[in-house]
């Protein structure tokens, strides 16, 4: 036999060896009658067994009930109830007689190994993006973002962005450069001082209050201190987002003088971090904004 036949039967052998072997479709039962063995039928997928065959009889099967299946041949006695999707997840076949339901996490989730539970996608905190999105398997993978790079919100889709550029060109100069966690913010100097600095901060601070991640507690204790005392029915209850909406909806109507009390607000209601870090951020803002104006009013005064 030349070497090259006998490479190809070996082949061949293992081939036939990797091969799973199929589904047992009969079993052996002693009948008592005749107290011989016999070689019985089992019943195929879709079925059960209703009695084992005998000497004169063979064996006899039914249809699964609706609600129950079985995939493989079998000689139990019921069908298997089928499986049932579990929280957060979605059907992605029907039960039939001869195949369990099948489930799949809904969009959003994943599933954990070896595990019937569907987890929703971890959303990445401001200053940080996505680096990898979610999927029915894995959970979201963030990454901080890199300088010159941001990311302004909670979410499972959005990657870091690069921070604008101030258009010199169209009279915007930079009031305060990008971090991690907000974009570069530009003025125009055209109007009101005071007001143009609370709208550019309107902008920023809910995402501020979201990524110094104030904790519940101290949320509501803010909003006591917003809202002079004052208590809201059903604010006790609020979770930690729907106090951050709370919030987000008094700082789109705050005026200025309204604003440049936040950081007093904060430090009495025991968010001394944040409270002086607001305060650095809201004295940057005016200090920049007077410094670019009067930049900017110079040097028209030197064009014209």
């Amino acid at each position: 036999m030349s070497p090259s036949v006998l490479l190809l039967l070996v082949i061949c052998l293992s081939a036939v060896r990797a091969e799973p072997s199929a589904p047992t479709r009969t079993y052996s039962v002693l009948d008592r009658n005749t107290n011989t063995l016999l070689e019985c039928d089992g019943c195929p997928p879709g079925t059960y067994l209703v009695s084992r065959c005998t000497a004169t009889q063979a064996t006899r099967c039914s249809p699964c009930p609706a609600g129950s299946f079985t995939e493989l041949w079998n000689t139990i006695r019921e069908c298997l109830r089928c499986h049932t999707c579990g929280c957060n997840q979605a059907m992605k076949a029907e039960c039939r007689a001869d195949s369990n339901r099948q489930c799949q996490c809904q969009t959003g989730h994943y599933q954990l190994e070896n595990m019937d539970t569907c987890l929703p996608h971890s959303t990445c905190p401001p200053g940080e993006g996505v680096l990898h999105q979610g999927t029915l398997v894995a959970d979201t993978v963030c990454q901080p973002c890199a300088d010159g790079t941001f990311s302004d919100r909670n979410s499972a889709e959005q990657e870091c962005v690069k921070h604008r550029r101030c258009e010199s060109s169209a009279g915007h100069k930079r009031l305060l450069p990008g971090t991690t966690w907000h974009d570069s913010i530009c003025v125009k100097c055209d109007g009101d001082r005071a007001q143009e600095a609370a709208e550019h901060l309107r902008g920023i601070l809910p995402v501020f209050f979201t990524h110094h991640r104030i904790r519940r507690r101290l949320l509501r204790r803010i909003l006591h201190k917003i809202k002079n005392g004052q208590t809201e029915n059903g604010s006790a209850n609020l979770s930690r987002s729907g106090l951050q909406d709370k919030l987000n909806a008094w700082l789109s109507t705050a005026t200025a003088t309204q604003l440049e009390q936040l950081p007093a607000i904060l430090l009495a209601a025991g968010a001394r971090t944040t409270g002086e870090r607001l305060r650095t951020k809201l004295q940057n803002v005016e200090r920049n904004l007077k410094s670019v104006c009067e930049q900017a009013a110079s040097e028209n005064e030197i064009k014209d």
